[in-house]
């Protein structure tokens, strides 16, 4: 990688950065960006178009403060996600380049070797990096059996980043592109998410279908005992309105003192409407008396019990 490859890479990282933390129009981007990693000004534009095309940023027009509308940038879902993989790969490039500066040199221990390499082969399939890594386990354990140390081991197995890329030019590696990663890792999290919502309605309905003799049970009693006291309220009224009939029936009723008064009905046939209210009033009695049967066979022994003593 030379130097200017370098910079469009640090720019890259540092774009994203920025609108991570919030939208911003071109001409800051531009700014901020020659200024922490000396990416020329004029380079940034490109770039951010490379960054729409690659839909990691969206661009939207709004009216900026006393001016007029501006282009500002702003950071999508797959950007967000790109930016940790670009941080993840430029805190192990400080890590490579301050061991270089400050230590002389790039002397790994066995560990560092096979974080690096795991590292490096992160796009590959999880059976081929398994098997890699074994690979070079493997080695180290016989040489260090063998009494050579890990630096000696690690010049001799080469960095790496040489290993990994020949690999890659052996066509040895099954990388995932950024979009299938994107896409496992959406429909993993949305299995994982259709599997709990299942799971909690199995729960549900299990609960519901516990309970539903009992709240079937209360309701059947809740109306039983409401035709019970309906019923009877119904045949009081009917025989009230009964007696007041058959009263005024047998007297001659004047509604109004201007009008001739009613004549009086016949015995027989106030006989036959006293007869017919008071069977109505009977059917009613009888209708609340079943509501209450029904209501205290619905109920333990114990409570039927006690309600028979309380009307005694």
């Amino acid at each position: 990688m030379n130097c200017m490859s370098l910079k469009k890479y640090m720019a890259r990282a540092m774009i994203l950065a920025l609108l991570k933390e919030k939208d911003t129009d071109g001409y800051e981007i531009a700014s901020e960006t020659a200024r922490y990693t000396d990416f020329p000004k004029g380079k940034t534009y490109p770039l951010l178009l490379r960054l729409r095309k690659n839909r990691l940023i969206s661009a939207y027009f709004q009216k900026s403060e006393g001016g007029p509308f501006r282009k500002y940038y702003k950071i999508t879902p797959p950007g967000r996600l790109k930016h940790l993989s670009d941080t993840a790969d430029i805190r192990h490039l400080y890590h490579m380049a301050h061991k270089i500066l400050i230590t002389g040199g790039m002397k790994m221990t066995r560990t560092e070797f096979m974080s690096l390499l795991q590292y490096y082969l992160k796009k590959s399939s999880a059976e081929e990096t398994a098997d890699i890594i074994a690979d070079y386990n493997a080695h180290f354990d016989v040489a260090e059996d063998a009494g050579f140390s890990d630096e000696d081991i690690i010049k001799e197995l080469g960095s790496p980043k040489e290993i990994y890329n020949f690999y890659r030019q052996e066509g040895l590696l099954t990388e995932k592109s950024f979009a299938m990663w994107l896409s496992q890792n959406l429909f993993k999290n949305t299995e994982t998410v259709m599997n709990r919502v299942g799971q909690n309605t199995q729960k549900l309905l299990a609960r519901f279908t516990a309970h539903l003799p009992a709240l079937t049970s209360s309701a059947a009693d809740i109306l039983s005992h409401i035709l019970y006291i309906i019923g009877n309220i119904a045949a009081a009224i009917a025989v009230s309105i009964t007696l007041l009939a058959m009263y005024m029936l047998a007297v001659q009723y004047q509604p109004f003192p201007w009008m001739t008064p009613l004549p009086s009905m016949h015995p027989l046939t106030l006989a036959a409407i006293g007869g017919a209210g008071l069977s109505a009033a009977g059917a009613l009695f009888f209708a609340g008396q079943a509501g209450k049967s029904f209501y205290e066979s619905g109920m333990p022994a114990e409570s039927a019990e006690e309600i028979s003593v309380n009307n005694q």
